[in-house]
């Protein structure tokens, strides 16, 4: 059975440093690692309300069978489906990112990804997509018209189409406190956040 050798937070240092880096030239990039009592706080709810894009996008772990496969298993829960499924229905659309590496020490912060774009849904089983890790191709896999593959270079046309521009405070809100009742009692979660959260982008304009 295919097995993990990274956590989603290691993970994270490369698909925020690759996606930073995507949109830097067209936006001034805030990521954030979302807390109630931080990024939702009273203080950062007194900052300017600024309008902004946000985006989320969840590290995924590669699994493996042994160190050096050719492929990589990755793995989207459900719940990673219906939060996504919630986001995008307020606006904030979401991708995935899995890093193209069967052993700990090919990993790095800028290692290539593969990235999926998904359609708004919220009943859906878990997914496992096999991808091919020299060319980053996912082979076939269930609810393909759901979760899509997509090229890198394709996120900021993707974030121009279907991403709406928001108040800050709106952001903070939809993010801290309208997830819980969205999403049902099934996938309500403690004052930290959930168990799998995304990283946030707010996108300001240059």
């Amino acid at each position: 059975m295919p097995t993990s050798f990274l956590s989603e937070h290691s993970v994270e240092y490369c698909v925020v440093n690759r996606i930073t880096r995507l949109l830097s030239e067209q936006w001034h990039v805030t990521p954030l690692y979302f807390w109630r009592t931080r990024e939702g706080s009273s203080i950062a709810r007194a900052c300017p309300d600024e309008g902004i894009k946000a985006i989320a996008a969840y590290a995924r772990r590669p699994k493996i069978t042994t160190p050096g496969d050719n492929e990589i298993v990755m793995k989207i829960n459900d719940y990673v489906l219906s939060c996504a499924g919630y986001l995008a229905n307020h606006g904030i659309t979401v991708f995935c990112a899995v890093p193209l590496v069967s052993s700990l020490t090919e990993y790095n912060i800028d290692s290539p990804c593969s990235w999926f774009s998904f359609v708004p849904e919220t009943e859906c089983a878990d997914i496992e997509i096999v991808i091919d890790k020299a060319t980053g191709i996912a082979k076939d896999y269930t609810f393909q018209d759901i979760v899509l593959p997509i090229k890198e270079q394709q996120i900021p046309f993707i974030i121009e189409e279907q991403t709406r521009k928001i108040g800050l405070l709106e952001a903070i809100e939809i993010i801290s406190y309208q997830i819980d009742f969205e999403l049902g009692n099934r996938f309500s979660f403690p004052l930290f956040g959930p168990q799998y959260k995304p990283i946030y982008l707010f996108l300001r304009e240059r």
